[in-house]
């Protein structure tokens, strides 16, 4: 069995439907679905864990997708649609816990919390908005571009430049 770090990525992301199809197929005993939708998900869940910073990031990603697993065969309401931001919410909370298991962010967490603060304090109501959409809450682009009336450049500009601003207020805090 290969290792689940030494996936590759295909080139081609799996849509809604394809997700809900494996999900389901998963809930009906299906071992090879499961192995399929880990396949998908690991290395998106190693890029988020490495971008915050997170030791142990292959320990912590099987943490995630076994977490994420367990909640698919609990919920059947859980689909295409919504799994990414339940792949999400579970990837924040394992990546929240201290190391004592209390569940909180330690102090170390605090300035990139500040940073993140100022920057969306610095946008618009609408940028807000197509962020928490986007980052938060996992709906596709196009539901954003549509719900908000944006283009796809508008709303590419809008991710770049919290990016942009975020990295700007971090690094300088970590030089302060």
């Amino acid at each position: 069995m290969e290792p689940e770090g030494s996936r590759s990525v295909s080139g081609a992301v799996p849509d809604e439907a394809y997700l809900t199809e494996l999900a389901n197929e998963m809930r009906a005993g299906i071992a090879d679905a499961e192995a399929e939708l880990r396949g998908i998900l690991y290395p998106g869940v190693c890029f988020l864990l490495q971008r915050r910073g997170a030791r142990d990031v292959e320990g912590k990603a099987r943490r995630v997708l076994g977490e994420a697993m367990r909640r698919i065969q609990e919920d059947n309401s859980l689909n295409g649609n919504n799994l990414a931001s339940t792949v999400r919410r579970v990837l924040q909370q394992i990546v929240s816990e201290a190391p004592n298991g209390t569940g909180t962010a330690g102090k170390s967490d605090l300035p990139s919390v500040e940073a993140a603060r100022k920057v969306l304090e610095a946008l618009s109501p609408v940028e807000r908005d197509a962020l928490r959409r986007c980052y938060i809450l996992g709906e596709p682009s196009e539901t954003i571009l549509d719900n908000l009336r944006l283009t796809y450049e508008e709303f590419r500009a809008i991710r770049l430049r919290a990016r942009t601003e975020f990295s700007t207020n971090t690094d300088h805090e970590n030089v302060a």
